[in-house]
């Protein structure tokens, strides 16, 4: 299996996981082949991107851009949001690495066509969630 995870961060770094770190998420949850770059944005970024490709002018946890998904690679994008990270971390008393990788987790299963519109797909997906988190020593976040 060939993989590539890149990271591009913010400025200050302060609470953000290590490369190595959301290589093993995305790993972890991309078992066949893949191309991953991860960005780290600010609220402000989050709200601007999720307006332009989703219509939803709010800024938000994470956003994934899938280019190419096939039965032995996967391509794409994940955007993280860290001031939304760390707010929700701190309100729902997470640990912060804890919710970037169940962040991280969560946007890899999109790319590989996961999703959360109706009852059934939630179920599924957030039962593949739970399953990784596990596997990583982290409770249930639901």
């Amino acid at each position: 299996m060939n993989s590539e995870v890149s990271v591009s961060y913010l400025k200050s770094r302060k609470n953000q996981p290590s490369p190595i770190s959301f290589r093993k998420w995305i790993n972890l949850a991309i078992s066949i082949s893949h191309f991953i770059h991860i960005r780290i944005i600010n609220k402000s970024e989050s709200k601007r991107i999720n307006f332009k490709f989703r219509g939803i002018n709010k800024s938000t946890n994470v956003l994934s851009f899938c280019y190419q998904n096939s039965k032995d690679f996967v391509w794409g994008d994940l955007l993280l949001c860290a001031d939304i990270i760390l707010s929700e971390a701190n309100s729902e008393k997470k640990d912060v690495r804890d919710h970037y990788a169940h962040l991280t987790l969560h946007g890899s299963l999109h790319l590989l066509g996961y999703n959360h519109v109706d009852k059934n797909e939630a179920y599924n997906m957030e039962t593949k969630e739970i399953e990784l988190l596990k596997l990583l020593g982290i409770k249930n976040p639901y």
